[in-house]
Protein backbone atom coordinates (compact mmCIF):
# COMPACT_ATOMS: atom_id res chain seq x y z
CA UNK A 1 0.00 0.00 0.00
CA UNK A 2 1.44 3.68 -0.70
CA UNK A 3 2.53 5.35 2.04
CA UNK A 4 0.20 8.37 1.56
CA UNK A 5 -2.64 6.23 1.84
CA UNK A 6 -1.10 4.16 5.03
CA UNK A 7 -0.68 7.34 6.80
CA UNK A 8 -4.11 8.84 6.04
CA UNK A 9 -5.85 5.64 7.52
CA UNK A 10 -3.33 6.06 10.45
CA UNK A 11 -4.87 9.42 11.19
CA UNK A 12 -8.43 8.60 10.78
CA UNK A 13 -7.66 5.57 13.42
CA UNK A 14 -6.37 7.86 15.37
CA UNK A 15 -8.99 10.32 15.62
CA UNK A 16 -12.21 7.85 15.14
CA UNK A 17 -14.24 9.29 17.59
CA UNK A 18 -13.76 12.60 16.38
CA UNK A 19 -14.85 11.75 12.46
CA UNK A 20 -17.54 9.75 13.86
CA UNK A 21 -19.28 13.27 15.56
CA UNK A 22 -18.90 15.21 12.53
CA UNK A 23 -20.05 13.05 9.85
CA UNK A 24 -23.44 12.93 12.74
CA UNK A 25 -23.50 16.22 13.13
CA UNK A 26 -23.80 16.35 9.21
CA UNK A 27 -26.24 13.66 8.99
CA UNK A 28 -28.29 15.32 11.73
CA UNK A 29 -28.18 19.19 10.48
CA UNK A 30 -28.52 17.33 6.81
CA UNK A 31 -31.78 15.82 7.94
CA UNK A 32 -33.01 18.47 9.88
CA UNK A 33 -32.80 20.89 7.40
CA UNK A 34 -34.94 18.88 4.77
CA UNK A 35 -37.37 18.14 7.46
CA UNK A 36 -37.85 22.02 8.23
CA UNK A 37 -38.14 22.45 4.40
CA UNK A 38 -40.94 20.10 4.09
CA UNK A 39 -42.81 21.45 7.47
CA UNK A 40 -43.18 25.02 5.56
CA UNK A 41 -44.53 23.70 2.40
CA UNK A 42 -47.24 21.28 2.81
CA UNK A 43 -50.90 21.96 2.57
CA UNK A 44 -52.48 23.78 5.59
CA UNK A 45 -54.50 21.53 7.35
CA UNK A 46 -56.53 24.02 9.54
CA UNK A 47 -57.71 22.26 12.82
CA UNK A 48 -60.40 24.68 14.46
CA UNK A 49 -63.87 23.58 16.40
CA UNK A 50 -66.49 24.45 13.82
CA UNK A 51 -69.77 23.94 15.99
CA UNK A 52 -70.42 25.06 19.98
CA UNK A 53 -67.49 27.51 20.60
CA UNK A 54 -67.99 28.25 24.07
CA UNK A 55 -68.66 32.28 24.09
CA UNK A 56 -66.64 33.12 26.99
CA UNK A 57 -63.49 31.52 25.59
CA UNK A 58 -60.94 32.19 22.73
CA UNK A 59 -61.30 30.97 19.21
CA UNK A 60 -57.77 28.85 17.91
CA UNK A 61 -57.15 27.83 14.67
CA UNK A 62 -53.89 25.43 14.03
CA UNK A 63 -52.32 25.61 10.69
CA UNK A 64 -50.85 22.36 10.67
CA UNK A 65 -47.57 23.13 9.41
CA UNK A 66 -45.07 26.64 9.88
CA UNK A 67 -45.63 29.58 7.55
CA UNK A 68 -43.29 32.40 7.75
CA UNK A 69 -45.79 35.06 8.77
CA UNK A 70 -49.96 36.50 8.17
CA UNK A 71 -50.16 39.46 6.80
CA UNK A 72 -54.19 40.28 7.97
CA UNK A 73 -56.78 38.52 10.39
CA UNK A 74 -60.37 39.74 10.38
CA UNK A 75 -63.49 38.57 11.93
CA UNK A 76 -66.90 38.69 10.79
CA UNK A 77 -69.65 39.88 12.50
CA UNK A 78 -67.09 42.25 13.32
CA UNK A 79 -65.97 41.54 17.37
CA UNK A 80 -64.05 44.00 19.33
CA UNK A 81 -61.16 41.73 20.32
CA UNK A 82 -57.17 40.60 19.62
CA UNK A 83 -55.63 37.95 17.24
CA UNK A 84 -52.32 36.29 19.05
CA UNK A 85 -50.32 34.22 16.80
CA UNK A 86 -48.85 31.36 17.68
CA UNK A 87 -45.54 30.48 16.72
CA UNK A 88 -42.11 28.41 16.95
CA UNK A 89 -38.41 29.10 15.94
CA UNK A 90 -39.24 28.28 11.99
CA UNK A 91 -42.55 31.04 12.18
CA UNK A 92 -46.35 31.08 12.96
CA UNK A 93 -48.01 27.67 13.72
CA UNK A 94 -51.36 29.18 14.29
CA UNK A 95 -53.42 31.86 16.03
CA UNK A 96 -56.17 32.56 18.51
CA UNK A 97 -58.52 35.83 18.85
CA UNK A 98 -59.24 36.76 22.28
CA UNK A 99 -62.43 38.64 22.23
CA UNK A 100 -63.17 41.61 24.42
CA UNK A 101 -66.01 40.44 25.71
CA UNK A 102 -68.34 37.46 25.02
CA UNK A 103 -69.10 35.85 21.30
CA UNK A 104 -73.01 36.22 20.53
CA UNK A 105 -74.81 32.87 21.53
CA UNK A 106 -75.61 30.68 18.35
CA UNK A 107 -73.99 33.28 16.01
CA UNK A 108 -72.06 31.95 12.92
CA UNK A 109 -68.85 33.82 12.63
CA UNK A 110 -66.47 33.88 9.60
CA UNK A 111 -62.84 34.09 10.16
CA UNK A 112 -60.00 35.24 7.07
CA UNK A 113 -56.81 34.65 7.05
CA UNK A 114 -55.00 36.75 4.41
CA UNK A 115 -51.11 37.44 3.17
CA UNK A 116 -50.02 33.49 4.41
CA UNK A 117 -46.33 34.08 3.68
CA UNK A 118 -44.55 30.48 2.65
CA UNK A 119 -40.74 30.28 3.63
CA UNK A 120 -39.05 28.65 0.81
CA UNK A 121 -41.26 29.86 -2.39
CA UNK A 122 -42.86 33.27 -0.61
CA UNK A 123 -46.09 32.07 -1.64
CA UNK A 124 -48.84 34.34 -0.76
CA UNK A 125 -52.21 31.91 0.63
CA UNK A 126 -55.39 33.04 2.07
CA UNK A 127 -58.03 31.21 3.84
CA UNK A 128 -61.48 31.01 5.69
CA UNK A 129 -62.91 29.38 8.40
CA UNK A 130 -66.44 29.54 9.77
CA UNK A 131 -67.51 28.62 13.20
CA UNK A 132 -70.41 28.66 15.18
CA UNK A 133 -70.99 29.58 18.84
CA UNK A 134 -72.86 27.57 21.64
CA UNK A 135 -76.55 27.71 21.16
CA UNK A 136 -77.58 28.48 25.24
CA UNK A 137 -73.88 28.87 27.45
CA UNK A 138 -74.47 27.97 31.00
CA UNK A 139 -77.56 26.08 31.11
CA UNK A 140 -77.67 22.40 32.54
CA UNK A 141 -81.03 21.67 31.94
CA UNK A 142 -84.29 23.44 33.06
CA UNK A 143 -88.05 21.86 33.67
CA UNK A 144 -91.36 23.20 33.60
CA UNK A 145 -93.30 23.83 36.50
CA UNK A 146 -95.79 20.96 37.14
CA UNK A 147 -99.68 21.54 36.88
CA UNK A 148 -100.80 21.53 40.50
Amino acid sequence: MPKHITKILAYLRKHIVVVGILCGLVVTFGAGAVFAAVKTQSDLVLSYSSTGQPVDQPFSVSLGQVVASIDNVSIEPKVDGSWEYHADALGVTGLEFHPAKEFSPGQTYTARVTGIKRHITGSNDSVEVKFTTEEAPGVLHFSLPSKD
